[in-house]
C-alpha cells in the first residue's frame, strides 16, 4: 500500500477513534456514581465504574497522539520532494 494513504487512513481513524473515547469519558463522568464509584443501570444491570472515565481519558490521549504523529509524518512525506 501507498505511504501517504496508509498515514492518512491511520491518522483518520485515530483521530475517530479518540473523538469516541472522549464522548465516551464525557458521558460516562455525568453519571450518578454512589460513594463507592458505582452506578448500576437499572435497566440493564450493567455496573459502570467511575474508574472507567480515567481508562477511556487516556485512550483518547493515545489515539489523539497517534493521530497527530500520524499526520505529522504525512505533511512532512509531502513537502520533502
Amino acid at each position: 500500500m501507498n505511504a501517504p494513504i496508509t498515514k492518512f487512513i491511520i491518522g483518520i481513524l485515530s483521530a475517530m477513534l479518540s473523538i469516541a473515547f472522549t464522548r465516551l469519558a464525557i458521558a460516562y463522568s455525568q453519571l450518578p456514581f454512589n460513594s463507592e464509584g458505582r452506578y448500576v443501570d437499572a435497566g440493564s444491570g450493567i455496573v459502570f465504574h467511575q474508574q472507567s472515565v480515567l481508562a477511556f481519558i487516556l485512550a483518547a490521549i493515545i489515539f489523539l497522539f497517534t493521530a497527530s504523529i500520524s499526520f505529522w509524518r504525512l505533511w512532512k512525506y509531502t513537502h520533502e520532494k
